[in-house]
Parts: C-alpha cells; structure tokens; sequence
C-alpha cells in the first residue's frame, strides 16, 4: 500500500453508516478524491465527525510517494511498471494535474529510450549482415544453385542495402551534431555494407578534417529548438491528459445519469464524449453505452406509450398530450408518438369545438 493507515476520527465519534463510514471505506481503498467529494456530501453532523485535514495531508503523502516510486521505476527503465502504478493512482485521483503530467513524462521517456534501444539493435544487426557477406560469396560458387540458399542470399543483400541506408543516415545525423567519433564508425559500416557516394563524401570530409563544427551560436539556436519542441510536445500531452481526464468524468455522469433513468441527461453526455473523443480512442465504449441507451429509451418510451393510453382512454386527452409529448424530448422522431399526438389534439379539438356550440 502506498499510504500509511490513516486516522480520520475522533475518538469520541462513533461510525454510521453510509455517512462518516462511507468515507473511511474510501480511505481504506486509497480513493482519496472520492473521500472528499463525499465529505462535502454528507450531512454536517457527520463532517464533525472526520478530521478533514487529515485527510487532505493523506492525500498528498499518497500523491508524493506515488511519483516518486514511479520515478523510481523510470529510472530503471522499467516503464511498465512505472505506467501500473501512475495509472493505479489517477484512478483514485483522476484529477490530479501531478499524476498527468507524470504520464506525459514517462512516455517521452520511453519514446527516448526505444529510440536509443533501436539504434543499438540497429548496427549490432547491420555488423552481423557486414560480416556474413564475404561468407556469402564464398559460398555462392557452390551453393548458388540451391533454391534455398539463394533464397536466403537475395534476402541478406536486400537487408544489407536496407541497412545502409538506416546507419548511414544515422552517421549524418551524428556527424551534424559534431559526436566525429560515432560518425565515423557508422559511415564506415553504411559503406561496407553498400557502397554509397553520400558515405564516402562524409567520411572523405572528416578525413581531411574540412568538415566545420557547429559554432556556439548555432548550438545554442539548435538547443533552444529542441526546447521548443519539447515545451510543445509537453503541452501537447498535458492537453490531451487533460481531455482524457474530462471524458472519464463525463463516463462517470453517463453512467449514474443512465442509472437514475435519466435519458435525457444521459444523451447530452453521451454527445459531449462524441464531441471530446476527437481521436476515436472512446469508440468501443460509446457504441456499447450507446445500446445501453437505445435499450432504455426503448423500455421508457414503452412505458409512456402505455401510460399515454391508458389516459386517453379514460378522457384525459390532455395528460395523455403531454405524457406523449414528454417522450419526444428522447424520441423526438418516433412516428407513432407523432400518431397519437396527432389524433389526440384532433380529437380534443372537435371536443372543443362540440362545447363551443
């Protein structure tokens, strides 16, 4: 458990349930952002209760030691498990700007890290395919024949040109950032595995030591880029957490509004995620709760049918008109709540119209 037992009441106050206990339970579970949303439910003489402070001070040492055990597990790269954890904990404090901006780092993290991992897997693969070619060759005068060899042979070559091109363009980039050493290894692997005039040319340029390094002001320039990049790549994630975090609220409103039989303030919900899932990542989880709706609406638009009928078969014209035009509010394009309607208020004006006389 991340946080300490915490002790939120007096000793003098004695538990009850659904009010000051609820509370506690919540607090057990480390769903602390719950705990004080429901405090600010419950009725005063519960609140006097539960030491409030407390659990506020609670709430941050969880928060606090929850970053910090996923920094930890950043650190040693083990992302995975860093992402269980932030995860676990915007569960119970799914509005904690902290916990979001922690998730936007750690995936910039293990972007940088594949990354670094790739290029590693990169020329070990492209040293395996430089020393397996003189082989090849050699056994080319024997083997050429074989369907199986050649096969393999076609293979090798279009991996060895493919490869190339990958650490050669990576030599380039080295060479750019003035890391010479590391440039020349991989120029030099890029040209023994396919010879090419851009390796040859950079290598030729480092040899006779005319390539210019980058001058401070220019390093500085490109520095202050990359800053820029990151600034918006962060801000980028910040946003897009914070959306993710105002559709799992609205999931949240769905399903009680869809509880209470709401259909109505379930279908303006509903609209609202349509609306902030500009990526489709809600998808699934709309086309389910969509059904769910349909299947509602469907059993309350039964009801009002019925109950609209049986008014307008014991005189109550009027109650029956509003009960059907009540049901147009979710289902304003259902023909046979138009029918009835319409022969209701025809019939109810000919009644009108029959007293008049």
């Amino acid at each position: 458990m991340l946080s300490a037992s915490v002790c939120l009441f007096s000793a003098c106050s004695m538990l009850t349930p659904k009010t000051a206990e609820s509370v506690n339970k919540l607090v057990a579970t480390e769903q602390y952002e719950q705990a004080i949303t429901l405090y600010g439910k419950i009725p005063a003489t519960e609140q006097e209760k539960i030491d409030i402070k407390s659990l506020q001070q609670a709430q941050g040492k969880y928060l606090n030691k929850l970053l910090q055990q996923a920094k930890t597990l950043q650190k040693k790269h083990r992302f995975y498990d860093a992402e269980d954890t932030l995860e676990q904990g915007q569960k119970n404090l799914p509005s904690s700007s902290e916990i979001q901006q922690a998730i936007a780092a750690l995936n910039t993290a293990r972007t940088s890290y594949n990354d670094k991992y790739q290029q590693q897997h990169d020329t070990v693969y492209a040293n395996f395919l430089a020393a397996e070619a003189p082989i090849l060759e050699k056994l080319l005068a024997s083997q050429g024949q074989e369907r199986s060899f050649k096969k393999h042979y076609q293979a090798q070559a279009k991996a060895r040109l493919e490869h190339a091109q990958i650490i050669g363009q990576q030599g380039l980039t080295s060479l750019d950032a003035g890391f010479i050493k590391t440039a020349t290894h991989q120029l030099k692997l890029a040209e023994q595995l396919q010879s090419d005039e851009q390796w040859q040319s950079a290598l030729n340029a480092i040899k006779k030591k005319t390539y210019r390094k980058r001058s401070q002001k220019e390093h500085k320039r490109e520095q202050q880029q990359n800053r820029n990049k990151r600034q918006k790549a962060q801000a980028l994630a910040d946003q897009q957490a914070q959306q993710q975090a105002q559709v799992n609220k609205l999931k949240l409103s769905f399903e009680k509004q869809l509880s209470a039989t709401n259909i109505i303030g379930a279908q303006k919900i509903l609209e609202d995620i349509k609306r902030k899932d500009d990526k489709k990542h809600e998808t699934q989880w709309i086309d389910t709760h969509n059904k769910k709706l349909e299947t509602l609406i469907s059993a309350q638009l039964a009801t009002d049918l019925h109950q609209g009928q049986s008014y307008y078969s014991n005189g109550l014209i009027g109650k029956a008109i509003d009960t059907w035009k009540n049901a147009q509010t979710y289902a304003p394009n259902n023909s046979e709540l138009k029918e009835h309607i319409r022969r209701a208020e025809t019939f109810q004006a000919r009644y009108k119209e029959l007293n008049a006389k």
